[in-house]
């Protein structure tokens, strides 16, 4: 381990994405769900870095009105367990990392990760975090690459450059989510990988990185954390209520200088559309379905009797009394849809 200690895993388990509507939902957001197996993907996230040998137990950062549906899943938290911030308000992801930041010990080796995808491969994981280890001197934060598979337009990519370490390469920038003609040159060049939004660094180069390009984020996070000694950590709500909304993509790694990339091949999906999961999934039906002569469906029920027959290419999914049909290649389109639904339920 290099000199270093157990590596300390954070977990962001705040989001309540929309994108896979009706069965994740903001009561019960996507992570606390059974995508890609039988446990949630939360379970299964804490599941992968369960070995203690490598992992002390995991810091979680939840909304706080998620509090029950973890400890339903994780049981209680605590010292042997996992430990566990409530943010008051949800402020995208640079705010949650910060939280973590200033609930950590300066050296505690930080491996920061979304509680909401899928890995198929946990050795080639484990594998990249053993590299990953060899990749922190000088302060650098390091990223998690994964071989892009094909052009997505739905994933940021970074650029490696040249190797630091065996398995590590300094990164040459950032690309947000690019436009097909872009990805395509991108998957061509052969340089560019997917950023897995899979960030490892010390506490202390995490607090410098966000003192140099996102002071006001880590301020608000020291405000308003004063208990980051206790199992369930509740921060004080006014400071980050004033805080910008702001990933830690944009807010931090793009403008960061030392930043390092570990590519890695694990079987990684981050589930963001029903077309991405019915890609993961070896099933394409489950709950009562009936399917006759269906080609390319997902098919997903949690109660309602769903006969379907002569289909191709679609999405459908019954769950808690609402449905949603949608042809494949259409899914992307489901949170500008519910937006403009809810929208014109609001109009006079």
């Amino acid at each position: 381990m290099s000199g270093l200690g157990r590596v300390v895993p954070v977990i962001l388990c705040g989001g309540g994405g929309t994108r896979l509507w009706p069965l994740s939902t903001a009561e019960k957001p996507k992570q606390f769900h059974a995508l890609a197996g039988e446990t949630s993907l939360l379970q299964q996230t804490v599941a992968r870095v369960s070995d203690r040998g490598l992992f002390s137990p995991p810091l979680i950062v939840a909304g706080i009105s998620q509090s029950t549906l973890v400890a339903e899943q994780l049981g209680d938290p605590g010292a042997d367990s996992y430990r566990l911030i409530l943010e008051p308000v949800a402020r995208d992801s640079a705010a949650a990392i910060a939280l973590a930041v200033v609930a950590s010990h300066p050296d505690d080796v930080l491996l920061v990760m979304p509680s909401d995808h899928a890995i198929g491969n946990r050795g080639a994981f484990l594998s990249a975090i053993r590299n990953a280890l060899t990749g922190l001197a000088n302060g650098r934060i390091v990223i998690f690459g994964i071989t892009p598979e094909y052009p997505a337009t739905g994933y940021g990519y970074i650029a490696a450059g040249d190797v630091i370490a065996p398995g590590v390469h300094g990164a040459r920038g950032f690309v947000e989510k690019p436009d097909l003609a872009r990805a395509e040159n991108l998957l061509a060049a052969g340089q560019h990988l997917w950023n897995a939004g899979i960030f490892f660094a010390r506490a202390a180069d995490f607090a410098s990185a966000f003192e140099a390009n996102a002071a006001d984020v880590i301020a608000a996070a020291r405000n308003s954390l004063s208990d980051a000694g206790a199992a369930v950590m509740r921060p004080d709500g006014a400071p980050l209520d004033v805080v910008r909304a702001i990933s830690f993509d944009r807010a931090v790694m793009e403008k960061a200088g030392d930043v390092a990339v570990v590519p890695v091949d694990m079987a990684w999906t981050d589930l963001g559309s029903w077309d991405a999961v019915a890609d993961y999934r070896s099933g394409n039906a489950s709950g009562p379905v009936t399917a006759d002569d269906c080609t390319s469906c997902l098919i997903l029920s949690d109660g309602p009797e769903v006969v379907a027959i002569g289909l191709q290419d679609l999405v459908i999914v019954a769950h808690g009394g609402r449905f949603l049909v949608t042809a494949k290649g259409r899914a992307d389109a489901l949170k500008t849809v519910l937006a403009a639904a809810a929208e014109n339920r609001r109009e006079p």
